[in-house]
């Protein structure tokens, strides 16, 4: 079951409790009355009227936030769940409910919270350690999430989708080899579990395995064939392994299935580049530019794709355009810098250069393409600053050495001398 449709699967079955035991009086039975009915609205008016009366009963609070939140007004009910909580403070169902309106409005860290009360409440349930880990994950707290998900496993260790979120959860981490372990176990307890297949694909592709990557999407897809985010990533690992006319084959259909793949097409428009086929790459990223005109990727390659056909103030243009989509990107200010060096201009290289070691001040081949653009327009005592610092980071590049030794003597140099 897709991850989205297992989750309303659970709602209903936490809905499934609905009202709780209240004292009785007058608005609590009509409350009760109308909710039975579906006039929720009115409902919650007469729970009001119930609570006005009776201030303490958290059964009450309860009932009016199911009653809320049947009217999707979930904010209002997460208040209405967090006073019974304060009232009763040992009742899982009151979190529960809680943590259900939190996910309807995406506050996984607010959801998290309810579910860890509720754990701690009944510490021998794997499915709330479970939902505390799911929880965590949706809010990126992937170290935080793998603990909870391990308690599951220890308590149920034979449900399939707790190895799956743990050993995404780990590799998040970039912990493959731990989640592989735990992703070949969901395999195993239920061979048809697609999200499993793909994530081992892709872990195993991040350890460099790549033929045992390809082996797992194929698995994958013959499971799902009309997932184009697995024909592109059977394509990367094609690309890898440099098999690349079935690379290609994959990134078609990953673009033939979602003609809007953006991915999909820079991926191909790489893969023409590294063929040499550049004038199909500039097609490629083309086609990407105009379904995202945001991609300094596809602009990047774009301006690659260009250079390699001579064209380069074209290329300086895409790459102008790559850097100010992603100005703390170095690469697209390394490739800004060769094409200006191309047609000459050096002292807008240096410019490029320092904004590729404004975004990653400790990178050494910056300082040393940095020292031979100030070189080249004459400017020895800046030159000599960016080769000395070059070395310090990395003592052992004897080019920055070199240019070092040269910017020195030119310093000697008087000026207007030949």
């Amino acid at each position: 079951m897709p991850r989205e449709a297992r989750w309303e699967a659970e709602a209903v079955f936490l809905e499934a409790a609905q009202l709780r035991p209240a004292p009785r009086s007058s608005p609590a039975d009509l409350g009760h009355a109308l909710f039975e009915r579906g006039r929720f609205a009115e409902a919650a008016a007469a729970l009001h009227e119930a609570i006005r009366l009776d201030p303490r009963s958290a059964a009450l609070r309860h009932n009016l936030g199911v009653a809320l939140d049947r009217q999707g007004k979930h904010g209002a009910a997460a208040t209405a769940f967090r006073e019974a909580t304060r009232l009763e403070p040992d009742d899982v169902g009151a979190y529960l409910s809680l943590a259900l309106s939190c996910r309807r409005r995406g506050l996984w860290s607010e959801e998290a919270l309810a579910y860890a009360d509720a754990a701690r409440l009944r510490p021998t349930d794997a499915d709330l350690h479970f939902e505390l880990g799911r929880a965590l994950s949706a809010d990126g707290r992937f170290a935080q999430a793998a603990p909870a998900f391990r308690e599951a496993v220890r308590l149920a260790p034979h449900r399939a989708e707790t190895h799956l979120e743990l050993g995404i959860a780990l590799g998040r981490q970039g912990k493959h080899v731990e989640a592989e372990q735990h992703l070949r176990e969901a395999i195993h307890l239920d061979p048809a579990n697609v999200v499993a297949h793909a994530n081992l694909a892709l872990g195993l592709g991040r350890q460099g395995r790549h033929l045992e990557a390809e082996a797992a999407y194929h698995a994958a897809i013959l499971l799902d064939p009309l997932n184009p985010r697995l024909h592109r990533g059977l394509g990367v690992t094609h690309f890898f392994l440099r098999d690349y006319a079935p690379a290609a084959a994959a990134f078609r259909e990953a673009i033939r299935l979602r003609p809007d793949y953006v991915t999909a097409h820079s991926d191909l428009g790489e893969l023409f580049n590294e063929q040499g086929r550049y004038a199909d790459a500039e097609a490629a990223f083309r086609d990407a530019i105009r379904l995202y005109p945001d991609s300094a990727a596809a602009y990047r390659g774009l301006g690659s794709a260009l250079f390699s056909q001579s064209r380069y103030a074209d290329a300086e243009a895409a790459y102008r355009e790559a850097t100010r989509r992603n100005p703390d990107d170095p690469r697209s200010h390394f490739l800004l810098w060769d094409v200006l060096e191309k047609q000459g201009k050096y002292a807008e290289a240096t410019a490029a250069y320092h904004g590729a070691l404004a975004v990653k001040p400790d990178l050494a081949e910056a300082h040393a393409r940095l020292g031979r653009a100030l070189f080249r327009i004459g400017q020895f005592a800046e030159a000599v600053a960016a080769y000395r610092e070059a070395l310090r980071l990395n003592p052992d590049d004897n080019a920055s050495r070199s240019g070092l030794e040269r910017a020195l003597e030119m310093q000697q140099v008087p000026r207007g001398r030949p």
